[in-house]
Parts: structure tokens; C-alpha cells; sequence
């Protein structure tokens, strides 16, 4: 039976036009009931004051030029999917919504332009989603042109204390805004999982590079789904991997990852240490994501999508690293770098526990640790980590490392991971390079 209560407090939504001019607060008093996710399908049409319009190609395109029009792409993207998730909301609860700022405005006077119709587009039928629920998304505009990096307000404008900053939170730890309900003595509530700020989402993208997955994780948390509805208006997108770097400590390197667009399969994640994705010398660790965290189950759906494995010894050397985590999308598609990633760590030796080495048994157990023991020459070693996880190393005929895949002839330059390869048991190969189970 669906949760109904009334919203007891009042909307004071400031939001960026076109034009850029504050409108005014707006109080807002409507029946809230909880909407069970996924959804059956996409609503192609959205009833605006009576008026069918569509939802792809003219209500949202519409509505975030009245909403956030000035926004880059990124920002704006997020501005699509938080007022998809609004429009669907509406549409599930009562077949229609307003045209204001009590619900989200559609009419304003300003024309949508190639970027709005781009980012709608790009983000087709995407909504938010937490717990089985479909996820409502606050926003609001907050302070003006708040300082990066930080890019969070002080409290200067009316709407600044609705807004939620939950980068890197998860479950209980999500901080729900006031303007949607929050249940008593109920942490978790799939429905509000806070509110963005727009002049914020804003700062983001143009000063720090967040994408559109970024940013709402920014305010939503980093555990909030990103689901897409099905239906005839509704355009396949590839969704990149989402996850989160849990710890990066002088005993374990540990988080989570999944593809949204295969979510019963677990994904490969690249661990980089001091070399930053992307950059020359860089090179990966690679490990599954297959280890279960009941933790997960609720929030994405499936549970089988843990990593973790020993820090390695390498990495115990009383220096500062970085390390990095990178979802390997299950399609091929380019890798998305994981929420709260990088992170750093400094250990003295001996600090924590050791990665599983070539000929012995390492923190998880006979042949275990981050890696297996090892092979015999011009063999293959298979080794279980932590609940099962396993990842692979690959010895050259004279017994030393070689991160070559059969047939390849190549070797990726190893650079500043140099020690955490040796000392892991050689790194997995490239991902398009990686040996076939």
C-alpha cells in the first residue's frame, strides 16, 4: 500500500531562467504517495494543465530552458533527469502536472536552443531511483555563482537550505531535504534522497569537469540509480558504469561498481595507483566486481557487484598514493571513473595487509590475496581474494611478470605502478587486452 502523507512545507523554488531573473518564492502543498521503481514504462506524454505535450521533445526541452536555461550540457543533463523525475512523479500520482514553480515550469517565454534539445536526448527517459522508489528531484537554485572547488553555497539566497551536498554518502548517511517528506524515525526513504542546487551544478561542470552523473550524485548521493523507462519515445542510451570507491586504507582497497544497462553482470574495475587514468605511464590493476554487499541489494537492486582486495606491501612505504577506480562498461563503452575517486593514503611498512604473492598464499587464504599464488613458467595463475573474487596474473616462459595478452606481443608501460603490479602479482592486462576467463 502506498505511503500518503501532506507535504508541510512550502516550496521556495528560485530557479534560472533563461533570463536569469529571481521570480520569487512560491509555496507549494501537495499529496505525496510513494511510486514503486522501475517503472512499467516511459510516459511519452506529459498533461500540462489539461494539455498533452510531449515528453521528449517539447515538455523538457521547454522546461529546462525555464528552469536552468543558461547552464552548460552537463549541468543541464542533470537538470533532465531531476526534471524527468519530477515530471514522471507527477504523472504517476495524478495524470498531470502544473505549469509554475509549484510544480516545474514550462512556460517562460524563452525558445529551447540545440544544447536543450541535445541534453534531453542524451538522457532519454532517465530518471532517478532509490531503494525500489522512484526518486523525486528537488531542486532549487540556491546561491548565486557559488566558489569552486567547493562549489557550495554559504546560505546567502532564500532556496540555499534545501539543498543537500551528499558526494560520497550512501544509505542512512544521505542527508533528505526538507522540502519533500521525511519519515519518522525511518533513515531511509526512497523518495527523497535530497535536493540539488542549481548555480551549484553549474560550478561543477564549468570549474571542476563533473559530468551529468557526477553532479547528481553530488546531491543525491552516491548510491542514487539512474534508471531508464522503455517505451516508444524513449531512445536506447548507453549508461556508464556507476560505483563508488569505499576505502582506499592501509589494509584494503574496497568499493563497488556496476553497468545500469546489464545489472545482473558483474563488471571489471581498473585500479591505478599515482598515474591517473588516462594519463602516460598509466596502467591498470584489474579486478571483478562480483563480491556480494548486502548493502546493495536494496539500493541498485542486486547485491553481487562488491570489490576489495589487500592493500599491497608496495604501497606500505611510509609515501603518499593515490589511487584511482575506474567501472569497465559492459558493453565497451568508454570506462567511467567511480564516486569518491581518487583517494589517498600514506602507510608505513608493515601497516596493513599484504596482496598474495608469486609461490605463496596471501591475506585471504591459500593462494588468495589480491592475487593467486603463482604458475609454473609461460603459465596462468588463478587466485581467490576476498568472498570469491577473483582476479588473474599471467607469467612470462623465465617466470617474471608480463602483462602481455596471448597473441598481443604487447606489454603496457607500467610507470608509477611499477611496485603495485610487482607486488600484486603483475597487473591484469588492458581491458581489449584482457585474457578470456
Amino acid at each position: 500500500m502506498a505511503a500518503r502523507t501532506r507535504l508541510c512545507c512550502a516550496l521556495a523554488v528560485l530557479s534560472l531562467a533563461a533570463c536569469g531573473e529571481d521570480r520569487g518564492p512560491e509555496p507549494v502543498g501537495t499529496i505525496t504517495e510513494a511510486v514503486k521503481a522501475p517503472l512499467a514504462s516511459a510516459y511519452c506524454q506529459i498533461n500540462v494543465n489539461g494539455v498533452n505535450k510531449d515528453t521528449e521533445t517539447d515538455y523538457l526541452p521547454h522546461v529546462i530552458t525555464c528552469e536552468n536555461g543558461g547552464a552548460n550540457l552537463e549541468a543541464l543533463k542533470a537538470q533532465a533527469i531531476a526534471a524527468r523525475s519530477v515530471a514522471y512523479y507527477a504523472m504517476a500520482t495524478s495524470g498531470k502536472i502544473c505549469d509554475g514553480q509549484g510544480c516545474q515550469v514550462y512556460t517562460c517565454g524563452a525558445a529551447p536552443q540545440a544544447k536543450h534539445f541535445q541534453a534531453v536526448k542524451e538522457t532519454s527517459g532517465m530518471y532517478l531511483s532509490y531503494d525500489s522508489m522512484l526518486t523525486y528531484g528537488f531542486y532549487v537554485a540556491g546561491d548565486k555563482d557559488p566558489p569552486p572547488p567547493a562549489c557550495k553555497g554559504s546560505g546567502a539566497s532564500s532556496t540555499e537550505k534545501w539543498i543537500t551536498y551528499n558526494e560520497g554518502k550512501t544509505g542512512a548517511g544521505v542527508k533528505m531535504t526538507a522540502l519533500g517528506y521525511i519519515p519518522p524515525s525511518q533513515p531511509v526513504y526512497g523518495q527523497n534522497r535530497g535536493c540539488m542546487g542549481q548555480w551549484s551544478a553549474r560550478c561543477l561542470e564549468n570549474s571542476n569537469g563533473y559530468d551529468y552523473d557526477k553532479i547528481l550524485r553530488f546531491f543525491y548521493g552516491a548510491d542514487i540509480q539512474i534508471l531508464q523507462a522503455t517505451g516508444a519515445c524513449v531512445a536506447p542510451v548507453n549508461q556508464s558504469p556507476q560505483g563508488f570507491l569505499d576505502e582506499a586504507s592501509c589494509s584494503t582497497l574496497r568499493g563497488w561498481a556496476y553497468d545500469p544497462d546489464q545489472p545482473a553482470k558483474a563488471i571489471e574495475v581498473d585500479l591505478y595507483v599515482d598515474v591517473a587514468p588516462g594519463q602516460a605511464g598509466a596502467t591498470p590493476i584489474t579486478v571483478t566486481a562480483n563480491v556480494s554487499r548486502p548493502d546493495l541489494c536494496a539500493a541498485i537492486g542486486s547485491c553481487e557487484h562488491g570489490f576489495e582486495l589487500p592493500t599491497p606491501a608496495a604501497l606500505q612505504d611510509g609515501q603518499a598514493h593515490t589511487v584511482w577506480a575506474v567501472g569497465v562498461d559492459a558493453s565497451g563503452a568508454p570506462e567511467k571513473e567511480l564516486g569518491a575517486s581518487p583517494k589517498t593514503l600514506t602507510c608505513a611498512a608493515g601497516s596493513g595487509g599484504a596482496a598474495g604473492s608469486s609461490g605463496s598464499g596471501g591475506a585471504a587464504g591459500s593462494g588468495g590475496g589480491a592475487v593467486g599464488g603463482g604458475g609454473g613458467a609461460g603459465g596462468t595463475s588463478t587466485g581467490t581474494g576476498a568472498s570469491g573474487q577473483t582476479t588473474k596474473t599471467v607469467k612470462d616462459d623465465a617466470g617474471g611478470c608480463s602483462c602481455s595478452a596471448p597473441g598481443t606481443g604487447r606489454s603496457p608501460r607500467l610507470g608509477g605502478l611499477f611496485a603495485f603490479a610487482v607486488l600484486a602479482g603483475c597487473a591484469s592486462i588492458r581491458r581489449g587486452r584482457r585474457q578470456s576467463d
